[in-house]
C-alpha cells in the first residue's frame, strides 16, 4: 500500500501532465472523442480542441489512437 506521501507525489505529477496533439499525424477518426470519460475533446471538420483543465490523465485517448497522434507529456515538454 502506498503512503500518503507517495500518493501526494503521484497527484502532483498528474497535475503536471497534459495531452499533446500531433495535428500532422491525426486523421480525425474520432476514437479519442468516443473513449474520453471527461469529454475533453471537441472535433471539428479539420481540427480537434482539447480542454486540458477537464483531463484526468487516464491516457485512454493516447492508448486508443491508431496513428499515435495523442500523447501524455509533461506541461513543460508540450510548451517547448
Amino acid at each position: 500500500m502506498k503512503s500518503s506521501f507517495q500518493i501526494l507525489e503521484i497527484l502532483k505529477w498528474q497535475e503536471k501532465k497534459m495531452i499533446k496533439w500531433d495535428q500532422n499525424r491525426c486523421d480525425l477518426c474520432g476514437l479519442c472523442v468516443c473513449v474520453c470519460p471527461e469529454n475533453v475533446f471537441e472535433m471539428f471538420e479539420k481540427y480537434l480542441t482539447i480542454d486540458q483543465d477537464k483531463c484526468i490523465n487516464c491516457e485512454k485517448c493516447s492508448i486508443i489512437c491508431p496513428v499515435t497522434a495523442l500523447s501524455i507529456q509533461s506541461k513543460e515538454a508540450v510548451n517547448d
